[in-house]
């Protein structure tokens, strides 16, 4: 076991109890709308294991991997490239990389902002889970 949660109310919203095994995933989805940043922020800092709670047991903390964004006048006049965001993490396994790019159709000079949702967040976990190790 990873996690162990029990009912856990965080503002409005109610989270039922879970168990996250070694190998399996859990999805949390949240409705739209301003409340849903804060339950978010909550959530990341408790799963994360940077805030305690006592309806939630950790063996070990869980890998955030960030969206990759860029502000609106850097994607218009000088988009960030695929190289550009991969030279910022120094440990990324080369073998692996280069396995997701020729998978995904991804190269080296493509605009991240030209990716689609998948292939951008495939290499932000990338880029998390080589900074974790």
């Amino acid at each position: 076991m990873i996690v162990q949660s029990t009912r856990l109310e965080i503002g409005e919203c109610v989270i039922p109890s879970f168990e996250l095994r070694s190998g399996e995933l859990i999805g949390i989805y949240l409705y739209s709308g301003g409340h849903v940043w804060k339950i978010h922020a909550e959530l990341v800092s408790l799963l994360a294991g940077r805030k305690a709670h006592s309806h939630i047991r950790l063996k070990s903390p869980l890998l955030f991997a960030k969206a990759f964004q860029e502000n609106r006048w850097k994607r218009m006049f000088s988009p960030t490239l695929v190289n550009e965001y991969l030279s910022k993490y120094e440990n990324l396994d080369p073998i692996l990389l280069r396995k997701i790019m020729v998978h995904e159709g991804i190269s080296l000079t493509d605009k991240m902002k030209d990716l689609d949702f998948n292939s951008r967040k495939l290499l932000s976990l990338t880029a998390a889970i080589s900074q974790s190790g």
